[in-house]
Order: structure tokens, then sequence, then C-alpha cells
């Protein structure tokens, strides 16, 4: 990320607890990043600043909780970004057209990969789960794609059976199947079910901007309602909330931290009086041990920043001497 005020939140995200994490959830705040409503506002939202990002030439990403909602996104996109043409079918029954952004779902280092006209280094990286790719060509003939890496530009042919198995649009992508994929920006479609972790992923996969969308279900109509049915204008009322819901909501999933917890970290939440005497021996120990190596490692950058300040001075030194030369005109 290229924002350290940003990265400091994620970390946050990850692991924090108390006024750090409060001190992040703060951030995405009042920063703008965080949105809430119901479930069609907030993917209409994301994908309103997915398009806008895109328009800029910047490789946005969409991630979502669920593969229905992007299914339909990808699908959305698909149809309004690509022209009618020829197309070929991938995974999940999606068509993919040229121009599409596509993801491979498999590593393959059987694929021939080649490098791009802009690429810096001698080698080049083999087909990756979590790839996103834009499609240059097609064979409807064969179900072939050509398409191109966003990451580095390399070049692949895909065949069929890779492309029906392995192949999905890339505008939108689950959380599960994020993990791993850097972009530009990430826009989260994140409903109140999603875990701790889930949502630590999906804000952290964008390098200049990352932006949650909460939804909460829609509760209009329960099974055992008879609604009189909607329809024309009013079959849908968008509901958009405020950020101070919206952070709400935002806590209320990192509450839902799922994660499995080691013996350390579980015993060290509960009241100093719990554990019996060897555990809490064990555990003031180990508390001891983290205070030492912080301290070693406090130590060690003072030590390095004091050597970087005395190459700094005598490279300032060495500077201001050979200026002094030229001016007396002393040179050789």
């Amino acid at each position: 990320m290229v924002n350290p005020e940003e990265r400091d939140a994620s970390l946050a995200l990850r692991s924090a607890h108390g006024n750090r994490l409060r001190a992040a959830v703060k951030w995405y705040r009042d920063n703008g990043r965080l949105h809430s409503g119901d479930p069609i506002a907030m993917a209409g939202d994301a994908l309103d600043a997915y398009l806008f990002d895109r328009s800029a030439g910047k490789n946005a990403l969409l991630v979502c909780d669920t593969w229905e909602m992007a299914d339909a996104l990808n699908r959305r996109l698909h149809d309004t970004l690509t022209t009618d043409g020829p197309t070929v079918s991938v995974t999940r029954d999606q068509p993919v057209s040229i121009g599409d952004i596509v993801m491979s779902r498999r590593n393959d280092s059987t694929v021939d990969v080649r490098p791009g006209e802009n690429h810096a280094s001698d080698g080049v990286d083999q087909v990756r789960n979590g790839n996103r790719w834009r499609v240059a060509a097609i064979d409807p003939g064969t179900n072939r794609i050509a398409a191109e890496r966003l990451s580095d530009g390399a070049r692949a042919v895909f065949d069929s059976d890779y492309v029906k198995a392995q192949i999905t649009l890339g505008y939108a992508a689950t959380v599960h199947s994020a993990q791993g994929i850097t972009a530009d920006s990430c826009y989260a479609i994140i409903g109140e079910g999603a875990s701790r972790a889930m949502l630590y992923v999906a804000m952290t996969r964008g390098r200049h901007n990352n932006e949650a969308f909460l939804y909460q279900r829609l509760t209009t109509e329960a099974d055992h309602d008879h609604a009189k049915p909607v329809s024309g204008d009013g079959i849908h009322i968008t509901r958009r909330d405020n950020k101070y819901s919206a952070a709400h909501h935002f806590r209320t999933i990192l509450a839902n931290d799922d994660r499995p917890r080691t013996v350390h970290v579980e015993a060290e939440r509960q009241e100093v009086s719990v554990p019996p005497g060897t555990v809490a021996n064990l555990l003031q120990h180990n508390k001891s041990r983290r205070i030492s190596r912080a301290a070693t490692w406090s130590a060690h950058i003072k030590t390095a920043e004091a050597w970087q300040a005395s190459r700094d001075r005598m490279y300032a030194a060495q500077q201001n001497a050979s200026a002094y030369i030229r001016e007396a005109g002393l040179e050789l």
C-alpha cells in the first residue's frame, strides 16, 4: 500500500484490539472508506466506483463475499464493457469476449507464458491461481483464448480444457479467490455475516485505495408474510446509511473473529488470577521474553539509525569539500 497510514490501519484490522483497533476504524471512517446500505445500493455504488477508476486507466477490482454477487457483477460488466461479437464459454457458464478481464484459477506450469513488450526481467512467472488477464484474442471454434497478464504484461494462450475448467471473468472475485491479487484500487461488497479474516483480505488488495461497501439483508417480507406485490418504480427503494452507521457495521464484522487462537493468546485474555500457577509462570516468562526481544530490536534500530546518520554526515562533508575545491580552482 502506498499510504503508510493505510498500511498501519490494515495491520490493526488483522490482529489489533482495544484503542489501536478503534483508531483504525476511525481512520477508515474519516477517510471515506466505509459505506453501508442495502445490497442493491451497495453493489451499484461499488460498480460505479469500479467504472470510474477503469475510465481513469486504473486497475480496479471488485471483491464480494458470495459467488452470487460476484457472478452478477461480472455479467453486468461483461455486458457493459464489451461489444457484440464472438465469445467463448468459460467456468460458471460465463461468456468471454475480446477485451474482457478474466482470472486463472489454478497454477499451471505447462502453459507457455511469454514476456510482454516492456518486460523488465529475464524470466517470466508461470500461470498462477489468481492471475488476472485481459483477453486479446479468442478462437470460438476451439474455445481457446490469448490473453495478456495485467501485472506484468506477459502473454499466454489457454487451451479449451483450461478455459472451461479454470478461467472465470475477473472483474469481480470472491474474497477467497482474491487472496494474492493486487490491484490499484479495491471495492469490497461485504455482508453482515462476514468474518474478520474475510474483511482483512478484502481491505488489503488495493495499492492506493480500499473501500468497504457493507450491506444488511433485505427484510421487507418474511416467509410467513403476504405483502401486496410491488411493481414499476416502487420495486426497490435504495437505502444508504451515513459514515457512522457504516463504521458500526464495520466493527460488528471485526468482532466476528473466527480464527483459531493460540494457547498464549487465549490465556492472556483471561484474568490474571484465573490460570493456575504453572500456566501463569509460563505466561510471565513468555511476556518477559517478548519484552526482551522488543528491547533488543529497538536497540538494533537505534544503532542502524546512528550508523546511517554518521554516513550521511560523512557524505555531506565530502560533498562540501569537493565543492570548496572546485570553487578554489584546485581540481587536477
